[in-house]
């Protein structure tokens, strides 16, 4: 991956974003987001607005394209990386990468030889003791870190790759299944254009876990089947899906464990290869 000069850090932390910018200067700025030094978030929509504001703050006409991201999530907050990929793009960053919290902060924790306030760390511990970590990870540590010729740095160096593979590791299988998975909201919105009856057969608990979203849906129950020309109209709408939305979407019904009654009339889409 290219390495921009600029770079932007945003952690997804119990529900709640924090970041950090390095631009212009060669030291780390904290950026408060829509006034707030740790950012409730609500699910996707939240890392998409704080996406914007960061874009619109830079000023820049290429949007976040001169910098690189690094996205650090928790598992709180991986449900949300679902349409990362889609985000980012709107907002032109190229350079980014997602990046495992867990792994970050015991590796940040054992360096400094002290734990985070758990489970909201503070900016200063981040600051001190975080981003140096990154830093040394990707190998961008030589204007944040001093470099002392001794054998404790050449074990921290080793220690840090190690750490850099293990992580890469992790980070392609989760960034993998996150983005292969449909949003919710389209597995909700067109699941009763594709099968009859389909809000009787699954419990909304069960439709969460399959999306791997941590959000349970509001479906009440007995749930009425939409008339038909509400059906038809989001058939209409289905079928002008983006092909990657269309292509998550089935690949989600494909491996429904339920035995569902398809809808005659969209058999081709859902057995469209």
């Amino acid at each position: 991956m290219q390495n921009p000069q600029k770079v932007l850090v945003v952690l997804l932390l119990d529900t709640h974003a924090i970041c950090f910018v390095r631009d212009d200067q060669p030291t780390w700025r904290h950026e408060q987001l829509h006034g707030e030094s740790c950012y409730p978030m609500s699910g996707n929509a939240g890392l998409a607005s704080v996406l914007r504001e960061l874009n619109e703050r830079m000023h820049y006409s290429d949007g976040l394209a001169k910098f690189t991201l690094h996205l650090i999530y928790d598992q709180a907050t991986l449900p949300w990386l679902a349409n990362v990929a889609a985000a980012l793009a709107d907002v032109q960053c190229k350079h980014w990468q997602v990046l495992q919290w867990e792994i970050l902060r015991d590796r940040a924790a054992l360096l400094n030889g002290c734990d985070p306030t758990s489970p909201h760390p503070s900016v200063n511990w981040l600051q001190q003791g975080l981003l140096p970590v990154l830093e040394a990870a990707f190998g961008h540590q030589g204007d944040i870190l001093p470099v002392e010729q001794t054998h404790a740095d050449a074990v921290t160096r080793l220690n840090a790759d190690r750490m850099r593979l293990e992580a890469a590791i992790a980070i392609q299988r989760e960034q993998l299944n996150a983005l292969q998975r449909p949003a919710l909201d389209d597995v909700l919105t067109y699941l009763p254009a594709l099968y009859l009856n389909v809000f009787s057969s699954i419990a909304p608990h069960d439709l969460a876990l399959l999306a791997g979203s941590l959000q349970v849906p509001q479906i009440p129950s007995p749930w009425p089947e939409p008339a038909a020309d509400t059906v038809q109209a989001l058939q209409a709408r289905l079928r002008k899906l983006p092909e990657q939305r269309a292509e998550q979407l089935r690949d989600f019904c494909r491996n429904l464990p339920h035995k569902l009654e398809r809808r005659a009339e969209m058999r081709a889409w859902l057995e469209k290869e």
